[in-house]
């Protein structure tokens, strides 16, 4: 709502984001970063610059991606884009506490509430979470692709890993390596012929 209101504020020529997060929930992110995207100067609003102050990973890193330029130092941290579901199977440690859980789930429901720990986590529920996690992943690589100019081949082959500031440049993820005050000097210049 913030960087909304300043598009709209006649006073305000850009918006300066300086982020440092290792990522978040999924929930409202795509929601988040098409609004995002589609107040930046690439579409027609005022400069949106990503700064990553110290990292920008995962969810983070696709905050940024939807900005107009993302500038970092050299030893600031991005990428991990992809995502993850980390289950945790207690069954085992319940059993061990004397502790026997009931699950009562509606008969035609049978699949409700799998891989919530608390019962043992079977081989198909693991597959169809990992599904989940795949199309998922491959949103994100859609989204930061399309935002960054990037191939999502080239996405992918990152494997999901975190980069400092020369690789996040030499593959992409950010437009140059800059000190805080050279990228709000940046994003003047680019709000001045706006």
């Amino acid at each position: 709502n913030q960087v909304k209101a300043a598009t709209n504020d006649p006073e305000i020529k850009g918006t300066f984001m300086p982020l440092d997060t290792g990522g978040g929930e999924t929930a409202g992110m795509f929601a988040m970063v098409e609004e995002l995207a589609s107040l930046s100067a690439a579409e027609g609003g005022k400069p949106i610059y990503a700064y990553i102050d110290e990292r920008a990973c995962s969810a983070g890193y696709v905050i940024a991606s939807a900005c107009d330029k993302i500038y970092g130092r050299q030893e600031c941290m991005g990428g991990s884009i992809a995502a993850l579901m980390n289950v945790i199977d207690k069954s085992k440690a319940l059993e061990k506490m004397g502790i026997e859980p009931h699950i009562i789930r509606a008969k035609w429901a049978d699949l409700k509430a799998r891989g919530s720990g608390i019962e043992p986590i079977d081989p198909e529920t693991l597959d169809r979470l990992g599904s989940i996690v795949d199309e998922i992943s491959e949103q994100i690589v859609e989204f930061v692709a399309a935002m960054r100019g990037i191939k999502p081949q080239s996405i992918r082959d990152m494997r999901g890993d975190v980069f400092t500031g020369t690789a996040l440049l030499k593959h992409g993820l950010i437009d140059d390596i800059l000190s805080e005050r050279e990228a709000w000097a940046a994003l003047e210049e680019a709000a001045r012929s706006n």
